[in-house]
C-alpha cells in the first residue's frame, strides 16, 4: 500500500523539473533523489520501481539484430561450424558494426 500512496503523492507533486523525453533518465534521477528535511527519500518505493523499469530495453532491436546475424552466418553451407567458431564469427561481425 505504501507504493500506491507514494505514486498518488508523486502524481500531484508540483515541485518537479520540466520533463523532456530526450533526457528522461536524468529527469527521473533528479526527481527520485529528492529528500525530505529528515534526509529520507521522498519516494523510496517509486524509486525502486523506476530503477527497474529504466534498465529494461525499450525495444528488441539488439536481440533481433543478433538473430539476423546468426542466420546470415550459419547458412546451410556452414551448418557444421562448431559453436565456438560461430560465436567468434558473431563477435567479429558485431564489433565491425559497433566500431
Amino acid at each position: 500500500m505504501q507504493l500506491l500512496d507514494e505514486w498518488k503523492s508523486f502524481q500531484v507533486e508540483r515541485d518537479l523539473p520540466p520533463f523532456t523525453l530526450d533526457a528522461a533518465d536524468a529527469w527521473w534521477g533528479e526527481v527520485l533523489r529528492k529528500k525530505r528535511s529528515s534526509g529520507d527519500l521522498v519516494y523510496p518505493q517509486v524509486n525502486k520501481i523506476v530503477q527497474i523499469l529504466l534498465i529494461l530495453p525499450y525495444n528488441q532491436a539488439p536481440v533481433e539484430r543478433i538473430f539476423s546475424l546468426v542466420t546470415k552466418i550459419d547458412t546451410k553451407f556452414r551448418h557444421s561450424l562448431k559453436e565456438t567458431t560461430l560465436a567468434s564469427l558473431i563477435r567479429c561481425k558485431v564489433n565491425l558494426f559497433t566500431n
